[in-house]
């Protein structure tokens, strides 16, 4: 959040399982990474006061981007852009997962995205 690395579990290599995170009281900038292990990409994540990855967040391909989840960040070189909505059949959703969050990507063809989101309201956790 804000740049900082969180938390990572030992289950951030199975699609199909839920790693839960608390966001800090006052977070500007959640940004998600993701890399494509060869099944099927997309990056899918929802907020009990209702934050859910859908077309509002900007992803980009770019895993050279230096900052990318920092609040100052500033894309000077275009390198994000609107999330790409992915039609996704597979698998299940979780119980923690609101039933309103989309799957997102970068652009497709790309083994890996990063996503942000930048906050317009004071997150309700901390």
């Amino acid at each position: 959040f804000d740049g900082v690395l969180q938390f990572q579990d030992n289950l951030w290599q199975y699609w199909d399982w839920t790693s839960e995170m608390v966001i800090p009281s006052g977070t500007k900038v959640v940004g998600i990474e993701c890399k494509n292990l060869g099944f099927a990409e997309g990056i899918l994540a929802s907020t009990p006061d209702g934050l859910v990855t859908d077309g509002s967040w900007q992803c980009s391909h770019n895993e050279n981007l230096v900052g990318w989840a920092k609040p100052d960040f500033e894309d000077s070189d275009g390198d994000f852009s609107e999330a790409l909505i992915i039609n996704r059949t597979v698998g299940f959703l979780q119980a923690t997962i609101d039933n309103s969050a989309q799957w997102i990507w970068a652009d497709q063809g790309h083994s890996w995205a990063a996503c942000r989101k930048i906050l317009g309201y004071k997150s309700n956790f901390g």
